[in-house]
């Protein structure tokens, strides 16, 4: 079950500073032998930091803030877990 967690006080949000979705999510396209490839900045980075995401699982943003590229603001859950965090943590999600 998902716990009610917040992210520590003194890390700020690393906000994408690159394209950004229509809902807040940076995102970076790169085409390679004529096919292009989207990827999202903060699943990069959490995969940098922590290794591959597993199949069926999220990443949840704990500071609420979709553009956030901050690992210690990540981690990884399943859609339910992700869904009941944001009802815990009561606080809208930003972009």
């Amino acid at each position: 079950m998902a716990q009610a967690r917040k992210v520590r006080s003194d890390s700020r949000c690393w906000d994408w500073s690159g394209y950004k979705t229509s809902n807040g999510y940076g995102q970076i396209q790169a085409v390679r032998g004529g096919v292009r490839h989207i990827f999202m900045p903060h699943r990069i980075v959490y995969e940098a930091v922590n290794g591959a995401i597993p199949e069926g699982m999220e990443i949840d943003h704990l500071c609420r803030n979709r553009s956030c590229i901050n690992p210690v603001h990540m981690r990884g859950g399943t859609s339910k877990e992700n869904t009941l965090s944001w009802w815990m943590n009561k606080e809208p999600l930003r972009s």
